[in-house]
């Protein structure tokens, strides 16, 4: 039996057999007592009232009382003849009726502290068993609100006791869970950021050209080279519109990562390819320096 809860009851009922037992005991070895009493008065009482008119029979008498463990009492058909002898018209014994009295107070009175001690015991059991369940449910409600500093652990036996814990696996689960959640959603702003400053780039790159295309005296060789490079830019912002369009699927589970391999020269000039124009304009220039087929993954 794992419960220690149900363990701890079964002991104390246990115990409380145990005290009944030897409160019984002592019970009856006081009933036998005041029994004893009673009969002995009774005795003396008959005795001296013999022996007070007949001195002379004392010895015989007291032999009698003696002899009377072996030997049936030949007063009893004398006490028969008065009935005297029926068990109910014993209160005629000297503390009779005040023994009945003691009996029946103390039978009563020792059955209701007997049930008033199991009832005590049970209330209590319950009490704590409820508070254990209320405290579960308080630290779900905390759950519910995100608050997952609340260590629910319980080191004792007992099938609430297993509960407890195993909520707690499941806390520290979530727990790390709505940490990576909140992680990837970190991840996914500055992803998107990301994307929007380099949809402002090619953006601003086919401004430049709209401008240049606008001119009247440009050269024909100069339009078709701007109109090709306008054109990369379009197809930048495509790309860059169906990765937005890639990364809201991957938010939403739709589809997961590849991983492959890619040559490092590609994806720089890839990633050089919308700032080509801001660079000529300004004169500058951009060197590669490197294994052109080295790759990553």
């Amino acid at each position: 039996m794992r419960n220690k809860e149900i363990k701890k009851i079964i002991g104390i009922q246990l115990l409380l057999l145990v005290i009944f037992i030897i409160l019984n005991f002592i019970f009856n070895l006081c009933i036998h007592q005041i029994y004893k009493g009673s009969l002995i008065e009774n005795n003396s009482y008959i005795v001296g009232s013999i022996i007070e008119n007949h001195p002379e029979l004392e010895e015989e008498i007291i032999n009698n009382l003696i002899r009377y463990q072996n030997n049936p009492p030949k007063g009893i058909d004398i006490l028969e003849k008065y009935g005297l002898t029926d068990i109910g018209n014993i209160e005629y014994l000297t503390n009779i009726q005040s023994m009945k009295k003691i009996i029946n107070i103390c039978s009563f009175i020792f059955l209701i502290v007997l049930i008033l001690i199991i009832n005590i015991i049970y209330v209590i059991f319950i009490r704590k068993q409820y508070k254990r369940i209320k405290d579960i449910h308080k630290y779900l409600n905390r759950i519910l609100n995100n608050d997952y500093s609340f260590d629910i652990r319980d080191y004792d036996e007992g099938d609430i006791s297993d509960l407890k814990n195993d909520i707690y696996k499941i806390t520290i689960l979530l727990k790390e869970q709505n940490e990576l959640s909140l992680k990837d959603k970190k991840n996914l702003e500055i992803l998107l950021s990301d994307i929007s400053h380099q949809i402002k780039t090619p953006l601003t790159s086919m401004y430049v050209i709209n401008d240049l295309l606008s001119q009247d005296n440009l050269d024909p060789k100069l339009r078709k080279q701007f109109l090709m490079k306008n054109n990369q830019q379009l197809k930048r912002i495509e790309w860059l519109v169906s990765t937005l369009l890639k990364i809201s699927r991957l938010d939403s589970g739709m589809v997961t990562f590849k991983k492959e391999k890619v040559f490092v020269d590609k994806l720089i000039k890839d990633a050089l390819e919308p700032l080509l124009i801001p660079i000529e304009l300004k004169e500058q220039k951009v060197n590669i320096e490197g294994d052109s087929n080295f790759e990553i993954e």
